[in-house]
């Protein structure tokens, strides 16, 4: 039923299997029928990744996949899951860039795109690519991984930022770099790094993305067990510089001479991409 899907994967080098999630599955899972129609993730065995394209069992007879563009030479493909009705109309759409990057296999949830250029281009944040238009990057030079407007390492952009003065005090070492809530997959390492601004919020397991104080103090008075909890004040959505090695199992170390702001790529957060780093 899906071998076609399968073969276009096998074009850019890459294993790839659909299935249907069974009922005993989701309920052990705690999943219900109002989760993402389809999830893709990338699992590994015996060394070799593969990608695992995982479908609802209510919708596996109404999703229809269409792959957009393949780059064998590239390793890197569009793909659009189409949600349709019982008339066999469009309902909803999920477009998916899946290809290879430094080391390892990648899916990121990208918007209304049918190319794999295109696709690059929607996953840089919106201040690298008004920098590449202003200054008029090169085709070829936006689709590397370093340019006269960022390096990039994996998922995070670093826009020179030479001009920063840098209090010494408030330099960190070793400091991790990753998805603010989640401190789930490995982190990416700075040998230098300094945050300014941001809010400041109150942080545990149970509020991975935080409370601010007022917010904090509030459920105090209506769950004041929670003070049990291992609490950590942190910054919310702060600016953050690094400079160095900048450091990922995954990823080829990066040198940064000078300061540079640290951006995490536009990717389109959904349920229908499970992020493993």
């Amino acid at each position: 039923m899906f071998d076609d899907l399968i073969n276009k994967f096998e074009k850019i080098g890459a294993r790839a299997r659909v299935r249907v999630l069974t009922q005993r599955r989701r309920l052990f899972a705690g999943e219900s029928l109002r989760r993402a129609p389809l999830t893709i993730d990338i699992f590994s065995r015996n060394g070799e990744e593969i990608f695992d394209i995982s479908l609802r069992p209510d919708v596996k007879d109404t999703i229809d996949f269409q792959v957009q563009q393949i780059l064998p030479e590239e390793k890197h493909l569009v793909l659009v899951a189409r949600e349709l009705d019982s008339d066999g109309n469009s309902i909803a759409k999920h477009h998916f860039l899946c290809g290879h990057d430094e080391r390892h296999w990648f899916v990121a949830g990208v918007t209304g795109v049918s190319s794999v250029s295109d696709a690059i281009a929607a996953l840089k944040p919106q201040e690298v690519r008004q920098e590449e238009n202003r200054i008029r990057i090169s085709r070829k030079k936006r689709r590397q991984r370093r340019n006269e407007v960022y390096v990039r390492q994996g998922e995070w952009f670093f826009i020179p930022s030479a001009n920063l003065t840098v209090d010494p005090k408030l330099i960190y070492k070793h400091e991790p770099i990753r998805r603010g809530g989640t401190r789930r997959g490995k982190p990416h390492w700075a040998e230098f790094a300094y945050r300014t601004g941001g809010e400041s919020v109150r942080v545990c397991h149970y509020y991975p993305n935080g409370l601010t104080i007022s917010q904090y103090e509030n459920l105090l008075k209506t769950k004041p067990e929670v003070l049990k909890y291992s609490w950590s004040d942190m910054k919310r959505n702060p600016t953050l510089y690094a400079k160095g090695r900048i450091t990922h199992p995954d990823h080829a170390t990066v040198i940064l001479s000078d300061w540079h702001r640290v951006v995490m790529n536009a990717e389109r957060r959904t349920e229908t991409v499970a992020f493993l780093d």
